[in-house]
């Protein structure tokens, strides 16, 4: 008995060590749903990820979600603020790595009403005179230029969902989204996804995972 007794104590004592040691890292994200969400005590998508990724690392991280607007998020990680975040730098992007957390690849594109043809373009200059939501930046990347440069109207908003309503209320053309988010929202923000067309075009290709900033790799990772 004072043997199980003595066991249970150096178990408690050793779990207590290796919580002690678990890094707490913070890790920006912006309201991006089921990708990144302050409403699903998960995170979301992209956090579920994460943190199986964590139960491999040697202490185990702790990551801490902290959920900003766009351009706040943007702003403090491009500036160094923080060591890793859910969506790419704008600038300074030499000093930062991405960190793939699944294989699987995703389109992101455009969104407008249903029509009977199919939504593609070649050019951007296609595009002409129509208004685009796009999620809210400080600075612009070489995407927002080309489209800007192909005479389409950016106008800045700060989720994905806040996009299609506008698009659905008639007071844009288009709206920047995906499908996983769009069927997201028709399921659970009233969104009717069956009005609505995505784009077989594509502006971006991407996939789940995190990008870091390389100073930060020891933190992360551990030895390199």
């Amino acid at each position: 008995m004072l043997f199980a007794l003595r066991a249970l104590m150096i178990f408690v004592l050793f779990s207590l060590v290796v919580t002690l040691r678990a890094q707490a890292i913070e890790v920006l994200a912006i309201e991006y749903p089921p990708f990144t969400t302050e409403k699903d005590p998960t995170g979301g998508i992209s956090f579920i990820r994460l943190n199986s990724y964590a139960d491999t690392l040697t202490p185990r991280r702790v990551f801490t979600p902290v959920f900003v607007p766009p351009a706040r998020a943007e702003h403090l990680f491009t500036k160094g603020h923080y060591c890793l975040a859910f969506f790419p730098p704008r600038s300074n992007q030499d000093q930062f790595d991405f960190f793939p957390l699944s294989e699987q690849k995703f389109h992101l594109g455009l969104i407008r009403k249903r029509q009977d043809d199919t939504f593609a373009w070649q050019h951007f200059s296609d595009l002409n005179n129509k208004s685009v939501a796009m999620l809210r930046s400080t600075v612009k990347s070489p995407l927002l230029l080309e489209l800007e440069g192909g005479g389409v109207s950016l106008v800045h908003v700060d989720s994905i969902l806040q996009g299609l309503r506008m698009l659905i209320s008639g007071n844009v053309d288009y709206a920047f989204g995906d499908a996983i988010s769009l069927d997201y929202h028709h399921r659970h923000s009233g969104i009717d996804a069956n009005k609505l067309q995505l784009s077989s075009s594509a502006l971006l290709e991407a996939q789940i995972g995190f990008h870091y900033k390389k100073s930060c790799y020891r933190l992360l990772f551990g030895e390199k």
